[in-house]
């Protein structure tokens, strides 16, 4: 605005109007362009421009490889390394030296047995290691470590609108008695200061935000696998983890600013670390740890060792996108509105229009027990819904008023209850067997009803259809069997009580052997799409004679499930992987929380803006949450659809057996009240199921209001009481809907 006065007063003794708004908008130009220069002389005079474009332009210090990007919109600079580090009182000993670092490695000597960690700038920077050369649209720099004989290479280049990194793992050096484990990719770039005012976002669940400078030093700082923890290395006890991390993103606000970060390769090797100030110094970072070797413990003669992955990398590169941009949307959804680009963009996935309002439907077929039969246990399965009950029960719900029904149907072949790899469909006698499976197909078809069989092609227990325990299960560090258990809620540890199971992982490279001669059998039988179990939610390492690292198996796992898609009639999973989503019809049992750990400030519907109106998605059943009222309203404010879990037989079933958790799964218990919510949700629904969402956002205590990109906007109450919302009263425990505009 000084800078128009300015103008203004210059040309106050020109009469032409002409020349004089001529005049005024080239010296309103230069002025601006003066700002900008200032702005940008705030990048010191060591770092060397490398490339720019009409938005970013990206700096280095070829002697330390630190750099900065100049946000040519904003005038502010984005840092790899924190600009006044050096005055950090917070940060002592290694702590200080890593703030200057754009690498943390971690190594294993094989001749001393042990771990080592270092920093790219203590250990490469300075001893004179660095090494900077121009590369198209960005620098290449080779971090050399002298005293340990490692070179790191990795390229930087810079794109319209984001900052590409990529780690040039199979160009990696490292010498015969030392093995890189693990490396942490620029765990300052973009880090807060105790002066900045902004947010950490971490895909914990649904979404969760850590607010800078949150206080909260003595709380362990955010740390979570991508696609969670690799089931190889299954402990004996389980983390108290409630959520799992689906997605491999993370994202910085500062300010006006935003920072997103998503890993383009290398994911399944990925964890989110995330840090406030206080914890370990002064600033609030978040970044991506990659592991790059296995490690396991085991106990021989009452002695612990660890034993580690031996030979070449398995991983040909790792890249990460930071996507960088200021003002509009520079916040989560913005970020959420980033990633889905990106899946359209890079993963060609496509907007899958809803014609109805879906209501999900996931019914259990049988349940393997164990029973005694004359003294002598023995495992036998349990009928909990026949197929022609449930042909009766959507019969009922089609009266009922319940028409665009999507169900799945779980526990329904003998080689799903005995854990066999399915190369056939086979239903089980005791629901009917082949004809009134047949019949329950028709019925299904005629009254247009989606229906989506379970099927699992990696987990089994079982040698059958080819497929052997001997030869064909993953095989672990120590060579012996991956083996699977469930874990007691109630402690944590290994659970084999109430009939429950140990089970296999199949080796990946056999994965496909086992599609191709599923997909033979399944199109000649009557039986379209497929609820799909363990490909689009598990992702684990093989070291069999058929090696896999968990990121060729990803690729293994995007083939097929590419390959299922392409030949059924659709495919349906719980609570995916990111890698599955563009393979995806239904997505189900989406999180609607996030871990609540104690760094933790707030949960948002991150995964929710990203997929509404780009595919139909699902909350967890409603009639299995710890309060059922709350929970559909968490729905309605996500723009979820319902979803309810069923048998078609009395619950008392379940008592000690491996579903004892479906417990409250009667369904003429629930029935009324799924038909009153669908019936009090199909309107609203029917208005914004395709629409992206714009915002989300407390508007109280307690009031949750979500925007859509037709206009209208949804208010949640969840609090005891009524309350006014822009002249409306809404009441206690219930939604509102209402488009701008309207009265």
């Amino acid at each position: 605005m000084q800078n128009n006065l300015v103008a203004t007063g210059i040309l106050g003794g020109i009469k032409s109007r002409s020349l004089k708004k001529l005049i005024f908008w080239l010296l309103a130009c230069f002025f601006i362009l003066a700002g900008a220069v200032s702005s940008r002389a705030q990048i010191p005079p060591e770092m060397e421009m490398v490339v720019a474009n009409q938005k970013l332009a990206l700096y280095i210090n070829p002697t330390s490889g630190e750099f900065a990007v100049y946000d040519q919109i904003s005038g502010s600079v984005w840092w790899s390394n924190p600009p006044g580090r050096d005055t950090d009182k917070r940060a002592v000993g290694v702590n200080k030296m890593e703030l200057n670092a754009q690498l943390i490695l971690r190594y294993y000597n094989t001749e001393r047995n042990s771990e080592f960690r270092i920093n790219s700038y203590v250990a490469s920077v300075n001893r004179g290691g660095v090494q900077v050369k121009k590369v198209k649209d960005g620098f290449r720099v080779e971090y050399s470590f002298p005293r340990e004989g490692f070179v790191i290479p990795l390229e930087v280049t810079l794109q319209e609108d984001f900052l590409q990194v990529t780690l040039l793992v199979d160009e990696i050096e490292e010498p015969e008695t030392l093995a890189l484990t693990s490396l942490d990719l620029l765990p300052f770039f973009g880090a807060g200061s105790l002066e900045d005012e902004g947010y950490i976002f971490v895909p914990d669940g649904s979404g969760a935000l850590i607010n800078f400078n949150n206080g909260k030093e003595k709380a362990d700082p955010f740390r979570g696998s991508i696609y969670g923890t690799d089931p190889t290395f299954l402990p004996e006890r389980s983390p108290v983890t409630r959520e799992e991390v689906k997605i491999p993103v993370f994202g910085i606000k500062n300010q006006n600013l935003a920072l997103f970060a998503v890993i383009k390769d290398g994911a399944a090797l990925g964890t989110i670390n995330a840090s406030v100030s206080g914890q370990n110094n002064s600033y609030n970072n978040a970044y991506f740890e990659f592991k790059l070797r296995s490690s396991t413990t085991f106990r021989e003669l009452n002695q612990v060792f660890r034993l580690y992955e031996e030979g070449k990398i398995k991983a040909e590169k790792i890249t990460v996108r930071y996507y960088l941009w200021s003002e509009v949307k520079a916040d989560y959804l913005g970020m959420a509105g980033k990633y889905r680009d990106y899946l359209k963009a890079e993963h060609q996935m496509v907007v899958k229009p809803i014609d109805g309002v879906p209501f999900y439907l996931d019914l259990y077929g049988a349940v393997r027990v164990r029973k005694s039969v004359f003294g002598i246990p023995k495992r036998t399965n349990e009928t909990l819904s026949t197929f022609d009950g449930i042909k009766s029960l959507i019969g009922t719900m089609k009266e009922m008023g319940i028409d665009d029904i999507v169900l799945s149907l779980r526990n329904w072949t003998p080689e799903k209850l005995e854990k066999k790899i399915p190369v056939k469909v086979t239903p089980l006698g005791k629901l009917g067997g082949r004809k009134s499976f047949n019949e329950l197909t028709a019925h299904l078809q005629r009254n247009g009803v989606e229906f989506y069989p379970e099927f699992n092609f990696i987990e089994f227990n079982q040698s059958a259809n080819g497929f052997t325990l001997l030869k064909d299960a993953a095989i672990q560090l120590t060579q012996l069997p991956v083996i699977q258990f469930d874990y007691k809620r109630s402690t944590y540890l290994k659970d084999l009580n109430m009939g429950k199971e140990e089970w296999r992982l199949l080796i990946p490279e056999k994965a496909g052997s086992a599609v191709e001669k599923f997909i033979e059998n399944y199109q000649e039988k009557n039986v379209s799409g497929l609820m799909l179990s363990g490909m689009p939610n598990k992702v684990y390492s093989d070291f069999s004679d058929y090696p896999s690292g968990r990121e060729n198996t990803l690729k293994i796992w995007e083939e097929n499930l590419n390959r299922l898609r392409m030949t059924t009639g659709g495919l349906l999973a719980n609570n995916p992987n990111a890698y599955a989503l563009p393979y995806l019809d239904h997505v189900v049992a989406l999180p609607t929380e996030s871990s609540g750990f104690e760094i933790l400030d707030r949960t948002v519907p991150f995964i929710q803006v990203v997929l509404h109106g780009l595919v139909p998605y699902a909350t967890s059943p409603l009639n299995l949450a710890s309060n059922p009222q709350d929970y559909f309203l968490k729905a309605v404010e996500t723009g979820s659809f319902l979803n309810y879990a069923w048998i078609t037989r009395d619950s008392s079933l379940l008592k000690e057996t491996p579903l004892n958790h479906i417990y409250s799964s009667n369904y003429d218990v629930w029935l009324d009240e799924a038909v009153l919510q669908y019936k009090r949700t199909k309107e609203l629904y029917g208005l914004i199921k395709n629409e992206e969402i714009t915002n989300h956002l407390e508007v109280a205590e307690g009031v949750y209001a979500t925007e859509y990109a037709n206009g209208y906007t949804v208010v949640v109450n969840y609090n005891n009481q009524p309350v006014t919302v822009d002249d409306r009263v809404l009441a206690a425990k219930n939604f509102l809907f209402f488009k701008k505009g309207d009265n």
